[in-house]
């Protein structure tokens, strides 16, 4: 069994945006550059779950995407004890992520370029 890529963007509170490299922060060892760049409280870590949409985008924990199969609905995509699963933002429906080829990226929880207002936000 092939294992994932493990990787991170993070969110910049102050910069309002995306960062996908750890720039201007020295290299001590993986743990020691994750814990320096957390401990700014500046940033929100945002991990990469191996997955891919149509268009070939990574797909991060906490995206919003949709379903071809379900257009009329938004989800969050999020860990759900065992796997990684869509959160319908209108119902609070879990759904499996069965064929990721039906998925297209449209923002995050943090950019949310379209303004969503989920109801939920969380699996409970």
């Amino acid at each position: 069994m092939k294992q994932r890529e493990i990787k991170f963007r993070f969110w910049d509170r102050d910069g309002k945006e995306i960062v996908n490299e750890l720039k201007g922060f020295a290299y001590k060892g993986i743990n020691q550059l994750f814990d320096d760049f957390l401990n700014t409280k500046q940033f929100i870590p945002m991990q990469y779950t191996g997955l891919k949409d149509k268009n070939g985008k990574e797909i991060y924990f906490e995206d919003y995407v949709k379903d071809e199969n379900f257009s009329a609905y938004t989800f969050i995509v999020k860990w759900n004890k065992t796997k990684i699963s869509l959160l319908n933002i209108s119902n609070g429906d879990i759904i499996d992520i069965d064929n990721i080829n039906n998925l297209t990226i449209n923002s995050n929880v943090y950019e949310n370029s379209f303004k969503f207002t989920p109801k939920h936000k969380e699996i409970s």
